[in-house]
């Protein structure tokens, strides 16, 4: 069982749900603040994108 833990951490990040939506989160959690000063946008958009999930 480790072994195939192993290999999914090492090539399972599309077969992984959450290996997939952290990069995705992260790319977007970036992007807003780094277009968006105010940090009142990112803040609803992260919100928005918690309560979609």
């Amino acid at each position: 069982m480790l072994g195939v833990e192993a290999a999914d951490s090492s090539s399972g990040v599309r077969t992984s749900g959450p290996g997939l939506a952290a990069p995705q989160a992260a790319s977007e959690a970036t992007a807003p603040p780094d277009q968006e000063s105010p940090p009142a946008r990112p803040s609803k958009r992260a919100l928005r994108e918690r309560e979609g999930t």
